[in-house]
């Protein structure tokens, strides 16, 4: 007996995360050029950092 099953669509999950702004700010914003000495898989990072890098609701182009 072959029994043959099809799915399709998406599975969504929400994770709670347990962890400040500030960490995340401290590794997405002052951390981000030395992604390539964490993992191996990634060989160089060039970030641009402009005069309003720090700045609030600040849309980067």
């Amino acid at each position: 007996m072959i029994i043959e099953l099809g799915f399709s669509g998406k599975i969504t999950i929400e994770l709670g995360i347990h962890t400040p702004a500030t960490w995340f700010f401290n590794h997405f914003a002052k951390q981000l050029d030395h992604v390539q000495n964490i993992t191996c898989t990634i060989n160089e990072v060039n970030v641009h950092h402009g005069h309003d890098w720090y700045a609030h609701d600040i849309v980067k182009q």
